[in-house]
């Protein structure tokens, strides 16, 4: 059964209706939905557009349904459930070479943690759509990463802020002890969080005033695929649908979390002048 057959399958169940009653109110031709169901024929965009709204009008959170289930499904299996959210249907299998060199932790596979989270991550995007995989951890070699200075290093000389210092045997030290790691497990960090490191990375605040910030700004983990072998090691569990009222619905829900973590660390100069400034710690 594929993706939308099962989706279709738990919306007629879920909702109580038939496949004559979803035909009526949403405008699709009854041959059409048998020729989904039976693998005949595949559905058009718009048609799934149409039902998946449908669903979400009616209060369907199907996309979120899922989570708990392949959760348990994972946790059984001794897997991790990540997310993978694509401004795109992907044309080939996950690999580790269309990401960007300056992504937060070099190039690699991304995932995160939750749904909302990779959803929230693309949902701006016509075409986008959000992937689930099962990871087995055992035998990678893994870094995990904290809200520290670090990771805040580790972040800008992979954004290339760092330049200057790279004659520095303390960032050479830092940047290695992320090196030649299967996977890498860290806080993710958006445009905001960047800037607040970009003020640390100019010299304006200390560690500890960068780190009291984002400390106060969690938005969760992410997952960084940075082997073959870590790639041969996720499996495909399904690929999630986001109709447009969904994305707009994750969007408004995106920043709203933002507008209160911004709240949150309006004050973080104010509060935390201790600590060293980057020209201190990386040339002491």
């Amino acid at each position: 059964m594929n993706d939308f057959v099962f989706d279709l399958d738990v919306i007629l169940k879920t909702l109580d209706i038939s496949e004559l009653t979803l035909c009526k109110e949403n405008g699709l031709k009854p041959a059409s939905v048998s020729n989904w169901i039976k693998g005949i024929h595949e559905p058009d965009r718009r048609s799934m557009e149409a039902i998946y709204e449908y669903a979400f009008e009616k209060g369907l959170r199907i996309n979120n349904a899922h989570e708990e289930p392949f959760s348990d499904l994972c946790r059984k299996q001794g897997l991790k459930l990540l997310f993978h959210g694509a401004r795109s249907p992907f044309k080939e299998d996950p690999d580790l070479h269309h990401s960007k060199e300056y992504n937060d932790l070099g190039m690699g596979f991304y995932c995160g943690e939750t749904f909302l989270q990779s959803a929230a991550y693309i949902a701006g995007y016509e075409d986008s759509c959000v992937y689930g995989f099962g990871l087995d951890l055992k035998g990678l070699k893994q870094y995990e990463f904290s809200v520290d200075t670090n990771w805040v290093l580790t972040i800008a000389y992979q954004r290339g802020l760092l330049k200057r210092y790279h004659d520095s045997k303390i960032l050479k030290e830092i940047v290695k002890k992320s090196q030649n790691k299967d996977i890498l497990i860290a806080p993710i960090a958006d445009n905001r969080m960047f800037a607040i490191i970009r003020e640390f990375t100019d010299g304006m605040i200390t560690d500890e005033a960068c780190a009291y910030a984002l400390s106060s700004y969690d938005l969760g983990r992410q997952y960084v695929l940075k082997s073959e072998k870590a790639i041969e090691r996720l499996g495909f569990l399904k690929q999630f649908y986001l109709c447009k009222k969904e994305k707009e619905f994750y969007l408004l829900e995106a920043n709203k979390m933002r507008s209160e973590r911004y709240d949150n660390i309006s004050d973080f100069r104010s509060k935390n002048r201790n600590g060293k400034y980057i020209e201190e710690i990386l040339y002491e």
